[in-house]
């Protein structure tokens, strides 16, 4: 059987991702370990800040025993009964509205380990406190929850009793100049070029990514200067 597109985008994708070596170590670590160090990462950072490019990332390199989902939390109703039926979808159940039950059982006989991530997971925050207290609890150990998004977690996440042991926080910040540079350099850019745009972008990954773009496209093209790094990230 020939290779699939997706096969090549996956590739390409990992070829092309720099630095995040401390997170993605973390969040691989969790997914290769026979006991799993914590049950839950929250990932945060502000838009543009890399949060599905490190899901894809993470995911991108694991074994066929792993099965991976995820889910963009702005195309889910944010009811646990929306939420339930997208999960089932995305686990092919035949059933339409499946119950708590079933979604998890689906979920037990995935594989030894399922990865659920939730993206975009700051569309999700009615939704917080039932999956802490209700889905999250109900999971079998296999199953790794990822939330990425835009706010810090809910306090609670940290100082309910039992959860400070099972519960990783990684927040993601702006890229390093080195690996700044790397990264456009791997885009085409010469090391004049990528300095120039990194002052711009100052690290932002999604800023230095559209700069990149445009430096390919109009070699001529001036960038200077740049804006605050809150306008970067309302126009994410």
């Amino acid at each position: 059987m020939s290779r699939r597109i997706s096969d090549r985008l996956s590739e390409a994708a990992r070829s092309s991702f720099v630095g995040r070596e401390r997170e993605l170590a973390v969040l691989r670590g969790a997914i290769e370990a026979a006991e799993p160090p914590f049950v839950v990462a929250f990932v945060h950072g502000p838009g543009g800040i890399g949060k599905s490019r490190l899901l894809h990332a993470t995911l991108s390199a694991v074994g066929p025993e792993v099965h991976a989902l995820v889910m963009d939390c702005r195309v889910i109703e944010p009811t646990p009964k929306g939420f339930l039926a997208a999960l089932g979808s995305a686990l092919r159940m035949q059933e339409p509205e499946p119950d708590l039950g079933l979604v998890v059982s689906r979920l037990a006989a995935a594989g030894p380990r399922t990865v659920l991530a939730l993206d975009t997971y700051e569309t999700f925050g009615l939704m917080d406190t039932w999956l802490r207290q209700v889905f999250v609890p109900d999971l079998p150990e296999s199953v790794l929850t990822i939330f990425a998004g835009r706010q810090a977690p809910n306090p609670a996440w940290l100082t309910t009793p039992g959860w400070e042991g099972l519960f990783r926080e990684i927040e993601l910040r702006e890229l390093p100049e080195a690996e700044a540079r790397q990264m456009l350099q791997l885009r085409g850019l010469t090391e004049a070029q990528a300095g120039r745009v990194n002052r711009f972008a100052r690290g932002l990954p999604l800023a230095l990514e559209l700069a990149a773009a445009a430096l390919r496209t109009q070699r001529d093209l001036e960038i200077t200067g740049g804006p605050p790094p809150n306008v970067l990230q309302q126009l994410t």
